[in-house]
């Protein structure tokens, strides 16, 4: 009879549970008799532009990939057609089949209203008040042939969309579309978050591309030589490289973590500052936690790929970091032949 021993060493495996990103879709959608050609400009007849306008809202809608994003369509006129404007608390295939079906509805029922005036203003101030959740990621669309023609005219809108810019946060961003060559841009120097489309390029949708860290984070101060965050994403679309993010870990952390990194191949990977001999009496405990916090460098940057649009934005901002300090653990197994 032989006895043979075998050693095994035992490993840890580590499953990353993904955050669900919140956002909100907010669309400002004009719905004036000119969207229909039954304008004029200078005399001359506006241009039938609704079909085009709502294939793009359509397909916008049809794009959402997160399920948990908040859906809301405001039409308007000279005013917020508030008995027109369409909610959906989520974005799953039903949800959005019916925002689409009422979407269809809603279009030819308020081009039977006799308003015939343009306020673009108060449907963006009406989104700002009702619908900005600091919680979410806010995306508002805002899809206009005409000027603010009423209601303090041009300055009322520009001061409209300073104010959104002014409420928001860094993850939310505004696609004023210039549905028509007769739609005209309210402002012309740069404002961070808002992008404006022209009439040409108004088909082309600008992507949310959601980067969602993994919640969980394992760190082994005695093995790993570096840290490493993984992203995932909630489309289709390459995570573009060179996305900048910061990295700062909590007060009281060890590791001290301040840093600044580049995405690449969808992951960050950070050098450890200290080697096992200075961190192992700091990390008593065989598992310590802390928080991380993740931030975009410039977070309303669009990034181009293939004439398309995408609008980086990261959900959520916080890891949570587990140190490990664990003795390697030795199983002995006796096989008795």
């Amino acid at each position: 009879m032989r006895k043979i021993k075998l050693l095994f060493t035992l490993c840890a495996l580590l499953f990353a549970h993904l955050a669900v990103a919140q956002n909100t879709n907010i669309y400002v959608w004009d719905v004036t008799r000119s969207m229909i050609g039954e304008g004029t400009v200078i005399g001359v007849k506006t241009p039938n532009v609704y079909d085009k306008v709502e294939e793009y809202l359509i397909k916008d809608i049809e794009k959402i990939s997160i399920p948990s994003t908040r859906i809301v369509v405001i039409p308007f006129q000279e005013d917020v057609l508030r008995d027109y404007i369409i909610t959906a608390d989520d974005a799953t295939p039903e949800s959005k089949r019916s925002v689409i079906a009422k979407i269809k509805e809603t279009g030819p029922a308020c081009f039977k209203l006799t308003h015939s005036r343009t306020n673009i203003a108060g449907p963006i101030y009406y989104a700002l008040q009702n619908y900005q959740d600091k919680s979410r990621n806010d995306k508002v669309v805002v899809l206009t042939d005409g000027v603010q023609n009423m209601a303090g005219g041009s300055e009322a809108l520009v001061d409209a969309i300073k104010e959104w810019n002014r409420s928001s946060d860094a993850t939310d961003f505004m696609v004023y579309v210039l549905t028509t060559e007769n739609a005209k841009r309210p402002i012309i120097e740069p404002i961070p978050n808002v992008d404006f489309t022209d009439t040409d390029r108004f088909t082309n949708q600008i992507e949310t591309l959601n980067l969602t860290p993994s919640q969980r984070v394992d760190l082994n101060i005695k093995n790993d030589k570096s840290l490493k965050i993984t992203f995932a994403k909630n489309s289709e679309t390459a995570i573009p490289d060179g996305v900048e993010v910061t990295i700062k870990s909590e007060p009281g952390c060890p590791l001290r973590i301040d840093e600044k990194a580049t995405i690449v191949g969808g992951s960050i990977c950070l050098a450890l500052q200290f080697d096992y001999e200075t961190l192992k009496n700091q990390f008593p405990q065989e598992e310590t936690y802390c928080k991380l916090q993740l931030d975009l460098v410039e977070a309303s940057k669009i990034y181009s790929e293939n004439s398309e649009k995408v609008k980086v934005v990261l959900t959520p901002s916080e890891v949570t970091l587990v140190i490990k300090n664990k003795k390697e653990r030795v199983l002995k197994v006796e096989l008795i032949d």
